[in-house]
């Protein structure tokens, strides 16, 4: 909700003019193109109202990110370099903490330099913060600016969302075909939060896999970096668990149990094979290039960005999901050829 203010704002603008508070954005910024009558109407508003853009950022996209997402922010940026006629985009830390995601948004909502939001990475999934998004998602197509949802999953059947994301369930189902078809029934995973939704998609999607091919699971719960991998490998040691294969819900999960592998001889993919999720720029080049499930963040940041732009889906439901797939590196290998 807007706070009543005597200095005419981008929202005052634009129901003058009669357009989406974007279109005003981009209609005085000149730096895309608007039709020339609805440039015209937008001008003469402000012109009447006095309004004065005193913000050099007028036009961006604003992409809201909690971490981890840096291939996809910079997809999104990639778009918009180079482009007199695309915007300029601007990215805001969340921290991944609900309550600061929800003040960030509002402030957005209000900042006339900001014509379009995108909501980067996964989030937890609880109320009463899920009711305040709703909320958010209501408050942002009532003042005409698009909210785009990227990397996470619809709030609710039927919730009126931009969201754009990808297959975790189906990439985690493809994990565990993948590692059953190579032999192994006993199988190490280390996983994220309860509760973060990536983490649990792709956890779901594993453990399917895993009960319909006959693979017993062992599961480490902890956070999604490096340090977690370390802990939850460690942790399944000290506790006798047997396996011969680890599947990190994470690329940063299945690095750290390649590092205390490596540190207690135990050899990757002679002794454990090990398998990752994202396909992260560093998984290739690791001393054993990482077997992972690919994630098309160029894709998926792009297909963020068309949306954030697109007028005419400001008050449409738009639901895209890409598909994941495995790359396979060195990694992983078959149980028979193993010792």
């Amino acid at each position: 909700m807007r706070v009543p203010s005597d200095r005419p704002t981008l929202i005052d603008v634009a129901a003058r003019a009669g357009v989406s508070t974007a279109t005003a954005s981009r209609a005085l910024s000149g730096r895309s193109r608007v039709a020339s009558t609805t440039a015209a109407a937008v001008k003469l508003a402000a012109q009447q109202l006095g309004y004065v853009d005193s913000s050099p950022r007028a036009g961006r996209v604003a992409v809201l990110t909690g971490g981890y997402t840096s291939q996809l922010v910079e997809a999104v940026s990639s778009v918009t370099q180079g482009d007199e006629d695309a915007p300029g985009t601007v990215v805001v830390t969340s921290g991944r903490d609900l309550t600061h995601e929800i003040a960030q948004l509002s402030s957005l909502l209000t900042d006339p330099g900001i014509s379009a939001v995108i909501i980067a990475g996964g989030r937890w999934d609880r109320e009463p913060e899920n009711t305040l998004l709703r909320e958010m998602i209501g408050d942002y197509r009532t003042a005409g600016k698009p909210l785009v949802f990227c990397g996470r999953p619809a709030l609710a059947p039927g919730c009126p969302e931009l969201v754009v994301d990808y297959d975790n369930h189906g990439g985690g189902r493809a994990a565990a075909a993948f590692l059953a078809g190579q032999g192994h029934r006993q199988v190490l995973l280390l996983r994220g939060p309860l509760g973060f939704t990536t983490s649990d998609q792709r956890v779901a999607g594993f453990l399917e896999g895993c009960h319909e091919f006959g693979v017993e699971v062992a599961t480490q719960i902890g956070h999604r970096g490096r340090d977690s991998g370390v802990a939850g490998l460690e942790a399944a040691l000290a506790a006798g668990t047997r396996f011969t294969a680890v599947f990190g819900e994470s690329d940063q999960l299945a690095v750290g149990a390649m590092a205390v592998l490596a540190q207690i001889g135990r050899r990757v993919p002679e002794d454990v094979s090990v398998m990752g999720f994202d396909d992260m720029r560093f998984t290739e080049d690791l001393r054993v290039p990482l077997t992972t499930v690919r994630v098309p963040f160029v894709d998926v940041g792009r297909t963020a960005l068309a949306l954030a732009l697109d007028q005419d889906q400001v008050d449409r439901a738009t639901h895209v999901v890409a598909g994941t797939h495995i790359v396979v590196r060195q990694s992983t290998a078959p149980l028979s050829t193993l010792r």
